[in-house]
């Protein structure tokens, strides 16, 4: 796991034991994810991050802006403000092209591409639909925020009008066909755990599964 000391990052096991050295730099290492982690020895310019396994060799060479863990076989990397995608080979299977990007969950990752966020699956192909703008706003005055990730088939967003600052809004879930599927438009939804999710609606709690 990861950890810090002197303001170096470095990783131990679970009796605390260092395996890999604090020569880290803190706020740019990430946690082991299928065997590999994203490392960069200084935020100073000119450095880059590189990915490391469990024995601390570099497995994946130093030359992106910013990388994020592995997720379903593939990390989202950045070179030169743009963001794609690589393998463990450290192989570019999804061009750094995108504004922003979300990890893969489900065979799915979300992307930013000119401002609108779209789904694209492990080929590069994108979804036939727009999912919004992050926090978009309609002719009505609605503002939209997405959970850009899905869990167990569903994506939870969030909608309510942009002037009234202090309304929580209103929840429902999109398929990965971009369709409404939720009967309900909840006050709040929280993240799934266990295939249960804990809504609010009308100020009364309860659980979803789904």
């Amino acid at each position: 796991m990861l950890g810090f000391v002197n303001g170096k990052s470095g990783y131990i096991d679970k009796q605390g034991n260092v395996v890999i050295a604090f020569k880290y730099a803190p706020s740019g290492s990430g946690s082991f994810s299928e065997g590999l982690a994203p490392v960069i020895e200084s935020l100073a310019k000119g450095n880059y991050f590189s990915y490391i396994d469990r024995e601390g060799n570099k497995i994946i060479d130093s030359k992106y802006t910013f990388a994020r863990s592995f997720s379903e076989g593939l990390a989202s990397v950045e070179i030169n403000g743009k963001w794609g995608f690589i393998n463990k080979q450290g192989r570019e299977v999804i061009a750094c092209k995108y504004d922003l990007v979300n990890s893969f969950s489900e065979d799915l990752a979300s992307v930013n591409l000119n401002g609108n966020w779209y789904f694209i699956d492990k080929y590069g192909n994108m979804s036939n639909y727009t999912i919004g703008r992050n926090y978009d706003t309609d002719n009505k005055g609605t503002t939209y925020r997405f959970e850009l990730y899905y869990k167990n088939g569903l994506a939870r967003i969030c909608s309510r009008n942009v002037v009234d600052i202090i309304a929580k809004g209103k929840w429902y879930f999109i398929d990965k066909q971009g369709n409404k599927v939720s009967s309900y438009n909840y006050d709040f939804v929280d993240d799934c755990c266990e295939g249960l999710r804990v809504v609010e609606l009308n100020r009364k709690y309860g659980f979803i599964s789904d």
